[in-house]
């Protein structure tokens, strides 16, 4: 959960002299966001948005017809209804700050990252706001694995390389005896396999 991240994400603003991160959801536009605030499993139909400071309480900014949108994170929460009632609390969400982090990406060079669509980023620098990718706190707090996945990832790993060595004997075997082999054989091989290993 990002609420439990919060403290470690602050320190590592400070640490890269930035301000704050902002997160900016609607739809389906930013998976890096959506899995960071846990909105992976709703659909979210209104612009929200959630802005961590390097110092202080989050925020958090969320339309009025989906009130409870980022209602498990901590922090200050405004809602808006109308497009002059978003502009003004939007400009209070990020008001205090020069240099931000945000899913962007200077030439769209990490197109993975590059997920800030451009009228909300010339929003942000209207209001002054010089934006930083987040890059590398995404890789910091969102691109790592858990213990599970790594111990899952090692497993797959011995299990992989246990189904090639097995794939080459059965190659050797039926070069060795004569036996007609292709490469869908082979194919079918390890596909069987996968399914024997679960994988």
């Amino acid at each position: 959960m990002l609420a439990e991240k919060i403290p470690a994400i602050q320190q590592a603003l400070i640490d890269a002299g930035l301000d704050g991160w902002f997160f900016s959801c609607f739809q389906k536009n930013d998976p890096v966001s959506l899995e960071l605030l846990g909105l992976t499993d709703k659909m979210v139909s209104r612009r929200c948005y959630y802005f961590i400071p390097s110092q202080g309480e989050p925020r958090k900014l969320v339309h009025l017809l989906e009130p409870a949108m980022l209602e498990h994170l901590p922090g200050e929460k405004n809602g808006y209804l109308t497009w002059q009632q978003h502009s003004a609390a939007f400009a209070g969400l990020v008001e205090g700050n020069q240099r931000i982090a945000a899913q962007y990406s200077p030439g769209n060079e990490l197109p993975s990252n590059s997920r800030l669509d451009a009228g909300t980023a010339e929003v942000l620098e209207t209001l002054g706001l010089e934006l930083i990718s987040s890059a590398d706190l995404v890789q910091q707090f969102a691109a790592v694995w858990t213990t599970e996945q790594l111990d899952g990832h090692r497993q797959s790993s011995r299990l992989l390389h246990e189904i090639v060595k097995e794939a080459f004997a059965t190659v050797r075997s039926a070069l060795q005896t004569g036996r007609p082999i292709d490469e869908y054989v082979v194919q079918q091989f390890i596909l069987a396999s996968f399914d024997r290993e679960k994988l």
